[in-house]
């Protein structure tokens, strides 16, 4: 779909490079978590977070070319600092969500030991590199959902403020609607899925 967009080639840029970027670290994430490591999902979760919020930011903003821009320069006036800061309450939510991915996988944090283990009974087990709890598994492909859906919002979007057809429309409203349901369905929430002990996160 990204390689296929009629746009300008700044416009065009953009939407690649963040998409990709963004669906490629949602599909590692995605394997990590089936495969049981959790903590590492989550780092590269966290970097996910960071492009969704910046794509979020360029594109409501209509800010391609000062992105295209500093993608050689790096990142100041679009930055996902300035990103979370100009979006308000959806932006002040996604950075709150960032640091508690922080402080829960991606530092040196107490938190992050407690994602590897598990207890059984009266018994506390750590597997090393492994952890396969249902409820933790499912906070990360939560968050991959998210990211993709995040893609797609942003692609559409692009498209109505060019009133350019969206023909993906179909394939893209039935991925949303899966969406949707996947996260009625599971109730996808850390802060109804019991985190690890020790761990403070939760989303709103």
């Amino acid at each position: 779909m990204v390689p296929n967009l009629a746009f300008q080639w700044e416009k065009k840029g953009v939407l690649a490079l963040f998409s990709v970027e963004i669906l490629t670290a949602a599909s590692v994430a995605t394997r990590l978590a089936l495969s049981g490591n959790t903590p590492e999902s989550l780092g590269i979760l966290r970097f996910a977070i960071e492009r969704c919020a910046q794509l979020l930011f360029v594109v409501s903003e209509k800010r391609y070319k000062t992105a295209m821009c500093e993608i050689d320069k790096g990142f100041d006036q679009v930055s996902y600092e300035e990103a979370f800061s100009s979006m308000g309450d959806l932006g002040h939510r996604i950075k709150r969500l960032h640091g508690e991915i922080s402080e829960a996988a991606a530092h040196a944090s107490a938190t992050r030991m407690n994602w590897y283990s598990s207890q059984q009974e009266d018994k506390i087990y750590f597997g090393p590199g492994y952890q396969h709890e249902d409820e933790r598994v499912a906070v990360c492909l939560e968050w991959c959902l998210d990211s993709l859906h995040i893609v797609i919002h942003c692609v559409r979007l692009a498209h109505e403020q060019d009133e350019v057809a969206f023909k993906w429309d179909e394939r893209c409203s039935s991925l949303s609607q899966s969406y949707v349901t996947l996260k009625k369905q599971y109730d996808l929430k850390l802060g109804r899925e019991q985190p690890p002990k020790g761990s403070d996160a939760a989303t709103a």
